[in-house]
C-alpha cells in the first residue's frame, strides 16, 4: 500500500513539473526577439541593415518594418533575419524600429540624423519646367563635372538671391540611348533620341538644403563646357527656374 502511495506523489509531482517547464520555455505573444541595426544613425534616404535574433521577415513581400511610425521601405530581403530598409522621412532624432504584420513584437531604438541634401524632382515639358516632389537624401548634392553629352546646369539661389550652389547633370531631354538598326541586326549604334514633341521628361537633382523660398535656375549648355569658369556660365541658355517651398 506504501509503495502505491508512493508511486501516486510521484506521478502527481511530475505532472505539475512538466507544465511548469514548457511555460518556461515559452515565448509569451508570439514575438520576433530583439532587434539590431548595422548603424547607429543614418539620415532619409540611406540604407540600413535590420537583424532579428530570430526569423522575423518571411519574404520580401511580407515583411513590414517601421521607423518613426513610418514605413521604411525594404531596399533588400537577405534572409528571414535580416534586410536591408531605406530610411523613411521622418525627423531627426531618436525613433523606434518596429517589425510589423504577423511577426510584430521585435522593436529597437535607432537615431535618423538630419538629411545632408535636397533631392528636387522635376519635370520638363514644352520648355517648361514644373517641380513634383522634394525629398531629403543622404546623398551629396550634384557635382559639377565637364560632360560629352549636352548638359543641364543649375544655380541654387537663397532667399537673398546669393548663389550658394551651382551643379550639373547630363541634359534628361537630350540624352543618347543605345538603338539596334533593326530586329535583324547584329550591332548596336550609338545615335541621338529626338524626343518627342510634348512627351514630359521627369528627372531629378540633388541639391544642398535650402530654406524655402530659395530659387533653383536651369540653363542649357552645350558638351564639354566647363560650367565652372565665368566665362562659360555666362554662355548658357536659361530655360527657367522653380522655388522651393518646403
Amino acid at each position: 500500500m506504501k509503495t502505491y502511495l508512493w508511486m501516486a506523489f510521484a506521478f502527481l509531482f511530475l505532472a505539475t513539473l512538466v507544465p511548469g517547464c514548457k511555460r518556461r520555455g515559452e515565448k509569451p505573444g508570439g514575438g520576433t526577439g530583439t532587434l539590431s541595426l548595422s548603424a547607429e544613425g543614418a539620415s532619409p534616404g540611406m540604407v540600413v541593415a535590420v537583424t532579428a535574433t530570430e526569423p522575423a521577415f518571411p519574404d520580401e513581400a511580407s515583411t513590414r518594418v517601421e521607423i518613426g511610425g513610418e514605413p521604411a521601405p525594404v531596399a533588400k530581403w537577405i534572409s528571414t533575419t535580416q534586410v536591408e530598409v531605406l530610411v523613411p522621412n521622418v525627423a531627426a532624432g531618436e525613433s523606434k524600429v518596429t517589425v510589423k504584420g504577423k511577426r510584430a513584437g521585435a522593436t529597437a531604438v535607432f537615431t535618423v540624423l538630419p538629411a545632408s541634401a535636397q533631392e528636387l524632382v522635376l519635370q520638363l515639358k514644352d520648355g517648361k519646367l514644373a517641380l513634383l516632389a522634394t525629398h531629403p537624401t543622404a546623398d551629396g548634392p550634384d557635382v559639377t563635372e565637364r560632360s560629352a553629352e549636352p548638359q543641364l546646369s543649375y544655380d541654387l539661389l537663397n532667399t537673398d538671391g546669393v548663389l550658394v550652389f551651382t551643379g550639373s547633370i547630363p541634359h534628361p531631354a537630350q540624352a543618347r540611348m543605345e538603338l539596334f538598326d533593326g530586329p535583324n541586326a547584329t550591332q548596336a549604334i550609338l545615335r541621338r533620341e529626338v524626343p518627342h514633341p510634348g512627351h514630359p521628361v521627369v528627372f531629378s537633382v540633388k541639391v544642398p538644403l535650402a530654406s524655402p523660398g530659395a530659387v533653383v535656375k536651369f540653363y542649357e549648355a552645350a558638351a564639354q563646357v566647363n560650367l565652372m569658369d565665368a566665362a562659360a556660365r555666362q554662355g548658357r541658355t536659361p530655360i527657367g527656374e522653380i522655388k522651393i517651398e518646403e
